[in-house]
């Protein structure tokens, strides 16, 4: 037989929710090291660097599902 590994609670039949739902949570651990990144700046007193906007402006695309990779 099968095992179960989850059960859905709330089932939606909107695909658009479920695709930004799926780009969210595809993108959280990028938005989080872009982030952290970020802050660390502030504690440095240095200015964010253009690879730090870069990274952290590609994370939020991808959280809003514009993004390729």
């Amino acid at each position: 037989g099968m095992d179960v590994i989850a059960q859905v609670a709330h089932w939606t039949n909107e695909l658009s929710e479920s695709q930004a739902n799926a780009s969210l949570i595809a993108a959280a651990p990028d938005m989080y090291e872009a982030l952290k990144e970020l802050l660390s700046v502030k504690y440095q007193n240095d200015s964010p660097t253009i690879g730090m906007l870069s990274r952290a402006k590609e994370a939020l695309a991808r959280a809003e599902g514009r993004a390729t990779a």
